[in-house]
């Protein structure tokens, strides 16, 4: 949890930093990307370790780096959202939410789907973890904050 909460306090400069740099297409699509591929790393590594204390390091590491997006993906909703920024947040965490429902559901299932080879069953799910978050990465690469919904209502 701490490694979260630092994530988005270096997220947030971060973000700031690269869409002042680069604009608002490359700065907000570039620091979600970033931490996508950091969180696809880190859930990688988890896979390779054998040492409880560094699978703890990998699993900060995904914490730190998930919130690490946080405010790039918040920072897009306001760009192309203008007025209407609270449909489009609001639109955003329900598919988060719905993911994060039937994330159970899914990791259950992988755990069972390898009979007594619990372990395995586990791999399976980091695996997938790591394999959405590469998906994450490169739609990432495509959204653009620099194009409103509505352009007479942009945010700015």
């Amino acid at each position: 949890l701490a490694a979260g909460v630092l994530g988005l306090f270096v997220g947030g400069r971060f973000t700031d930093s690269a869409a002042r740099r680069f604009g608002p297409r490359w700065g907000r699509s570039a620091a979600m990307a970033v931490s996508r591929l950091a969180v696809a790393g880190a859930f990688a590594a988890v896979l390779l370790v054998r040492d409880p204390v560094a699978a703890a390091v990998c699993l900060s590491v995904i914490g730190f780096a998930t919130d690490l997006g946080t405010p790039a993906m918040w920072a897009f909703g306001q760009d192309i959202g203008g007025r209407n920024v609270g449909a489009v947040v609001g639109w955003a965490n329900m598919w988060g939410n719905i993911g994060a429902a039937v994330s159970p559901l899914v990791f259950g299932f992988l755990s069972r789907s390898f009979g007594a080879d619990v372990a395995a069953g586990w791999q399976a799910a980091f695996v997938a973890c790591a394999l959405v978050q590469l998906l994450a990465a490169v739609a990432a690469a495509f959204i653009s904050s620099s194009r409103p919904l509505e352009p007479d209502t942009a945010a700015r």
